[in-house]
C-alpha cells in the first residue's frame, strides 16, 4: 500500500501516493488487470500492458474447443474464436511450428478480433535452408488478411514468460500464385536460434478464415524429365519446382557422366541427352544451397536404353510358374509366366510389358491387362520350340530369354526331373532344401538326404543383382543349402540337368 495516490477518471490511470475513489491508497499493479476498475467508467478501459497480461492469462487457461485438426472453433463455426485465441497480443502469441498449417479467423462476437500474433524459432545454423511464410484463403470463407508484419522479441524472452516485440523486421516483397501469398524469409535476414513474432491484421466479420503455413525451405520436387531415356536425341527437361528462396544456389549432375552428352550444370531446369556409350542405370542429383549452412539434395534414378535381358526374378522379384505341366515343359492350353512377388513391372528398367514367343517366331497370347506377366499356349496352337520372353520399354526390347521348353511327349509323363522340383523351407532363415519330387521307388515319407536320385544335377542360387552366390552339384534326392550367410531378400534357385533348367523362387528373411 502507498499513500496519497491520484486516480484520473477520464483516463483511468493512477498516480502514486493518492487515495482512489473507494478510499484505498496503493500503487496499481499492471499484472492485475482489474486494478483501477470502477463499475461504470474504467472496467473496460485497460492499459496496453494490462490488456496483454489479461489475454496471456486467458491463453494459459484456455477453455476447451470443438476440435477437428487445424479446423477447430468454439461452439459454432461462424463468428466465433478459433482454437489459437486469445492471441491478440505479442505476449499471448500462439506457436507456429515448421511445416504446420493453421487456420485462424477474425471474429466480431463480443470484442472484435482484428489481429493475431504467432511466434516461431529460427533453427540453428547448418540444419535447414530457411523458411517461407504462406497465407491463403479457406474455401467457402472470406479472406480477411490486410497486413503481415515480422518482429524481433525482447532479449531473454521465453515461451513460458511470453514474448514482447521490440523492433520490426523488414519482410521481402511477397509473391502471389494460385491464391497463395508467400514471403521467402532468407537466411541472412534472421538470426539462427532466435525467436520471432508474426503479426497478422485483418478485417473482422462473421464469415472469414485464413490459413497460415511456415514451410521449411526448400520445399521442392524434381518434375518432368523421364524415368527412361533413349538414344534417339530426345532431351526431356527436368525442372525443380516448389518453395525456393531468392539467391539460392542450385547445381545438378548426372552420373555416370559418360552416359550423357554433358553431365552437370546450374539452374532449376536442365535437359541432359543420353548417349550410346553406356546404357543402364543412371542418377540425376540436384543440390540446393540457400546459404544457411546446409544443403538439400534431391536424387532421381533413371534407366538409359532398352531393358537388359530379363533374369527373373532379378529386379522384379519374379518367379516362373506353370499351370499344371512339368516345371519347364508346357503343353497346349497351359499358362506360363511370372509371379509378381513385389513391386511393379515398371520397376524393371522402365518395362511397360513383356512379350512371349516360341523360338520359331510364333507369339503367345498374353494376359494381365496388357502387362504380359503371363502367356497362354492356345488350344489348338502348334508349339514350335522353346518358350521365350523379353521385356519392352519406351526405348525398345531386351534380348530373348528362354524360360520354358515345349515338348509334347513330356505332357503326360510326370516321373522325371522335369516334372517338379520343390524348395523348402521357403521362406527360410538359416537353411533350405532342394528336393526332386515324384521319382519312382523313392519313399518320400522318410529322410532322403542320402538317397540317390539316379542322376546328377547342378544347383545355383542367384541374388537380385543377377550374381551367382552359391553353386552345388549333387546326385541326391534332397540337397541341403545353407542360407545363414546370405543377406535377407529374394533369390532364384536354378536346378539344371543337361539342357533342362528349372527356376524356383526363394525368400530369405530374418
Amino acid at each position: 500500500m502507498g499513500k496519497n495516490g491520484v486516480f484520473d477518471e477520464s483516463t483511468c490511470t493512477w498516480t502514486w501516493n493518492q487515495t482512489d475513489y473507494y478510499g484505498h491508497t496503493y500503487q496499481p499493479d499492471i499484472t492485475n488487470y482489474m486494478a483501477g476498475a470502477r463499475a461504470d467508467m474504467c472496467r473496460n478501459n485497460l492499459s496496453d500492458s494490462q490488456g496483454k497480461i489479461m489475454i496471456r492469462n486467458i491463453s494459459i487457461r484456455q477453455i476447451s474447443l470443438v476440435s477437428s485438426g487445424n479446423n477447430s472453433w468454439l461452439a459454432t463455426p461462424l463468428n466465433a474464436i478459433d482454437r489459437y485465441e486469445p492471441n491478440n497480443s505479442d505476449m499471448s502469441a500462439s506457436q507456429l511450428l515448421p511445416n504446420e498449417a493453421q487456420r485462424h479467423s477474425f471474429h466480431v462476437a463480443g470484442c472484435e478480433d482484428r489481429e493475431d500474433w504467432l511466434f516461431f524459432q529460427q533453427p540453428t545454423a547448418g540444419t535447414f535452408n530457411g523458411f517461407s511464410l504462406e497465407l491463403s484463403a479457406v474455401s467457402g470463407f472470406v479472406y480477411p488478411v490486410t497486413s503481415v508484419e515480422l518482429w524481433n522479441v525482447t532479449t531473454g524472452s521465453t515461451i513460458a514468460n511470453g514474448f514482447q516485440r521490440t523492433t520490426q523486421v523488414s519482410l521481402p516483397t511477397p509473391t502471389n500464385q494460385n491464391g497463395v501469398t508467400r514471403y521467402n524469409l532468407a537466411c541472412g535476414s534472421l538470426v539462427n536460434g532466435n525467436f520471432y513474432l508474426i503479426r497478422i491484421q485483418g478485417t473482422p466479420s462473421s464469415n472469414n478464415r485464413y490459413e497460415v503455413h511456415l514451410i521449411s525451405n526448400p520445399n521442392a520436387n524434381l518434375t518432368g524429365g523421364a524415368d527412361v531415356m533413349c538414344w534417339n536425341g530426345v532431351t526431356p527437361a527436368f525442372t525443380l519446382v516448389g518453395d525456393i528462396p531468392a539467391n539460392t544456389s542450385i547445381t545438378w549432375s548426372a552420373s555416370p557422366c559418360n552416359s550423357f552428352t554433358f553431365c552437370s550444370g546450374t539452374g532449376t531446369s536442365f535437359a541432359p541427352q543420353a548417349t550410346k556409350k553406356s546404357g543402364g542405370y543412371a542418377t540425376i542429383t540436384v543440390t540446393i544451397n540457400a546459404g544457411c549452412g546446409a544443403n538439400t539434395v534431391i536424387t532421381r534414378n533413371i534407366w538409359i536404353g532398352p531393358p537388359s535381358t530379363p533374369l527373373p526374378p532379378i529386379y522384379l522379384n519374379l518367379s516362373l510358374l506353370t499351370s499344371s505341366s512339368p516345371t519347364l515343359y508346357v503343353c497346349p492350353n497351359e499358362t506360363v509366366g511370372f509371379n509378381l512377388v513385389s513391386g511393379t513391372v515398371g520397376d524393371y528398367q522402365g518395362t511397360t510389358h513383356f512379350e512371349w514367343a516360341f523360338s520359331c517366331g510364333d507369339t503367345l497370347n498374353t494376359v494381365n491387362n496388357g502387362l504380359g506377366l503371363t502367356a497362354q499356349i492356345a488350344n489348338g496352337q502348334t508349339p514350335c520350340g522353346d518358350v521365350r520372353v523379353r521385356a519392352v520399354n519406351a526405348c525398345g526390347a531386351s534380348g530373348w530369354l528362354v524360360v520354358d521348353t515345349e515338348y509334347g511327349g513330356m505332357c503326360n509323363n510326370y516321373y522325371t526331373l522335369q516334372r517338379s522340383v520343390e524348395v523348402f523351407s521357403n521362406p527360410t532363415d538359416t537353411e533350405t532344401n532342394v528336393q526332386i519330387k515324384n521319382l519312382p521307388n523313392v519313399n518320400y515319407a522318410q529322410n532322403n538326404e542320402n538317397t540317390p536320385a539316379g542322376f546328377a544335377y547342378d544347383i545355383q542360387v542367384v541374388n537380385q543383382q543377377g550374381n551367382t552366390v552359391k553353386t552345388l552339384n549333387t546326385d541326391k534326392v534332397r540337397q541341403k543349402i545353407i542360407t545363414s550367410d546370405l543377406p535377407k531378400g529374394h533369390y532364384q534357385v536354378l536346378v539344371k540337368r543337361g539342357n533342362i533348367l528349372i527356376y524356383k523362387h526363394l525368400l530369405v528373411q530374418r
